[in-house]
């Protein structure tokens, strides 16, 4: 078996490698199922994707439409969420790369407000055990919390063999691999 650091490079790679052309029918389905998730009238924890993750950008406008999108900014070593209602003009890229929301133009929420969360990985396996950067910040934020987790990306992130997890990894409830 692989270890996270090994299966990390071998996904990274894979996913940089999957063309415009199966991107976009991937992300046009996975609108299909953000508008199946809600109907559950709940609020949704998404992303901002950074470099070759699976985009949102569609899928966090069809959301906020609806007045349920929360977002996620890296606060210390800890994730505090935001009810953003337009993605464009209350994130910005940060000195990290990654797009997250404005504070003051966005009103911080109390997780337990979460329904449902689309969680980034760089590599699933068919237990919902995630491979993600390696930092732990989704794995902290919902420990504890009753939030269903759906592991977003594309079909090649789905690996075959078992994912090595710590007592401190989550899994994901459901994957919504397109």
């Amino acid at each position: 078996m692989e270890n996270k650091q090994k299966l990390r490079a071998r996904y990274r790679k894979i996913r940089k490698n999957i063309s415009v052309g199966r991107k976009i029918p991937a992300e046009n389905s996975a609108l299909e199922f953000i508008d199946q998730l809600m109907g559950k009238n709940e609020i949704i924890l998404s992303y901002a994707n950074f470099g070759d993750e699976f985009n949102t950008e569609n899928i966090n406008r069809l959301i906020a439409l609806k007045g349920k999108l929360a977002l996620p900014k890296i606060t210390g070593n800890s994730l505090t969420i935001y009810l953003v209602d337009d993605p464009q003009r209350q994130t910005a890229i940060q000195e990290n790369g990654m797009r997250e929301p404005i504070p003051t133009l966005c009103k911080e929420i109390d997780p337990e407000m979460i329904g449902s969360a689309l969680i980034p990985a760089i590599a699933f396996d068919r237990n919902g055990h995630r491979i993600g950067y390696g930092k732990g910040f989704y794995d902290r934020f919902l420990a504890g919390k009753n939030i269903s987790t759906y592991g977003i990306g594309f079909k090649e992130q789905l690996t075959a063999e078992c994912i090595p997890v710590t007592p401190e990894d989550l899994s994901v409830k459901a994957l919504a691999l397109f």
